[in-house]
């Protein structure tokens, strides 16, 4: 258990470090309250399971992006490489899935199509570790394992349902309200905000990313029908700044509704 441990400090850490960067102290330590406090994200950390590292890796993967587009700097396309690699590791595909479909659709659709090209070379290098690995199963084997992977994880799982984990549209809802369960009051408000900023804004390239990431990071997972609570925990950094931003206009007495 102690892998989930670490990675559960070091998400903390993550937010902390780059809310700090990209808003304020005040929203960092908020963010990071309202990820250590809440219902599951602790649950996480004390059980031997893949999902608190692979969230380490959605967060790392989604601020390094966030962080290049505020300046550009190489470093955090190094970030970025870095994290969806042994995102890759870890898991395999998922980590593809909102990095890459974000980065698709600001390409498409944003202003700085260079900066989201370059940015989706450095995500689909990320498959190169992956790639490795895959070959080293081959050579012991003949390819046994990663057959029996590849139907396991990936076509059973978005054709179909496994152990009957399946669920209704608005699955993932209420999976946040229950894992944010001590902030859930200000999910609406926060929820509101994350609407009006996308659209108010609907010209920048982070808020156009940021619709990205929730779209093929939780909106994906809402369609298909096989479905586990963890599957949709790589939006979890959006909901801590938003929930964060929500408790501290509550806090300075800001009209939230």
């Amino acid at each position: 258990r102690l892998p989930s441990a670490i990675a559960t400090l070091l998400c903390v850490f993550l937010i902390y470090f780059f809310t700090l960067r990209l808003y304020s102290k005040n929203m960092a330590l908020w963010a990071s309250a309202v990820f250590m406090g809440s219902l599951l994200m602790p649950l996480y950390g004390k059980i031997s399971l893949t999902d608190a590292s692979l969230l380490l890796c959605f967060i790392g993967s989604y601020f390094s992006i966030q962080s290049y587009l505020r300046e550009e700097h190489p470093k955090w396309l190094i970030g970025l490489l870095i994290f969806i690699s042994s995102g890759a590791l870890i898991k395999g595909p998922p980590i593809f899935i909102p990095v890459c479909g974000a980065i698709l659709i600001s390409f498409i659709f944003g202003q700085r199509k260079k900066v989201f090209f370059k940015l989706f070379i450095i995500s689909i290098l990320g498959v190169v570790s992956f790639s490795i690995w895959a070959y080293g199963t081959r050579m012991v084997d003949g390819g046994k394992f990663f057959n029996w992977w590849v139907d396991w994880y990936i076509l059973k799982r978005t054709s179909g349902t496994i152990y009957g984990q399946s669920g209704f549209i608005g699955y993932y809802l209420l999976v946040f309200i229950l894992c944010f369960l001590p902030w859930f009051l200000f999910i609406p408000f926060s929820l509101k905000n994350l609407v009006k900023d996308t659209i108010r804004k609907h010209n920048s390239d982070p808020l156009l990313f940021q619709l990205g990431w929730l779209l093929f990071g939780w909106i994906f997972y809402e369609i298909i029908r096989s479905k586990l609570p963890s599957y949709a925990f790589a939006v979890i950094p959006i909901w801590c700044i938003y929930i964060a931003q929500t408790i501290i206009a509550f806090k300075e007495g800001k009209k939230i509704v």
